[in-house]
């Protein structure tokens, strides 16, 4: 959900009860040092609530799909553009140098009509360029013309294998790339440069390309590729 942050209060309240004070729904984007570790909660608070809020609407579409009867013939694909920082790694907003899992990692629910791989968690590297190839498969419809996406149902079938070795992305002047074992930032000229080692350091805190140049001059021809 997109700020201001805004919900009607008693979804806020859920997370933060008993505020008094101004509403923190309209975050500045960059260092998170403006606000106290209280506000910070706070605003938190407001983003969780606005999320529920999301959640129950989005739960009372779903009930209204199965009191026409719509449920059992809809495929129904959930997902986000991007998250938010609030806080994490010290930063708040989408702040192109902080390209770390708050702000890539979001939600994929995919549920068919016939219930087709209920229950399922894949763990590939899938993208926001993979649904329409996925729903085109699903219609039955041959793509008109060729697409960089991948149909997704096999491996939510537990029919296929993950075909992607790293995923990439880029954000105004800062790029992106992973893989099971490593993720790079950095600027698109190289520099600022920032790897992570996932195994080690799954939150991202310890900076390593100055130990590990090889693997980031790997991961950043990945990117140039």
């Amino acid at each position: 959900p997109h700020e201001p942050w805004d919900p009607p209060a008693h979804y806020r309240e859920l997370y933060h009860p008993g505020t008094a004070g101004p509403e923190l729904i309209m975050p500045m984007y960059g260092e998170a040092t403006y606000l106290s570790q209280e506000e910070l909660r706070y605003m938190g608070a407001c983003y969780a609530g606005e999320v529920t809020m999301v959640d129950t609407w989005v739960g009372r579409f779903l009930e209204r799909l199965e009191e026409i009867g719509r449920l059992d013939d809809t495929a129904i694909i959930f997902t986000s553009d991007h998250g938010h920082q609030l806080g994490e790694h010290g930063l708040i907003g989408k702040v192109p140098r902080g390209l770390y899992p708050e702000l890539l990692d979001v939600p994929l629910l995919l549920r068919h009509p016939d219930g087709s791989g209920s229950g399922r968690r894949v763990d590939a590297f899938v993208q926001h360029h993979d649904i329409p190839a996925t729903i085109l498969s699903l219609l039955g419809v041959e793509p008109p013309v060729p697409l960089d996406g991948i149909d997704l149902m096999p491996l939510v079938q537990g029919e296929g294998r993950a075909t992607r070795e790293y995923v990439t992305c880029i954000f105004r002047d800062y790029v992106w790339t992973r893989d099971a074992e490593h993720s790079l930032i950095a600027r698109r000229d190289g520099t600022d440069v920032q790897l992570f080692d996932l195994v080690g350091d799954p939150g991202q805190r310890r900076n390593v390309a100055s130990e590990r140049v090889d693997v980031a001059a790997r991961h950043f021809e990945r990117i140039l590729a």
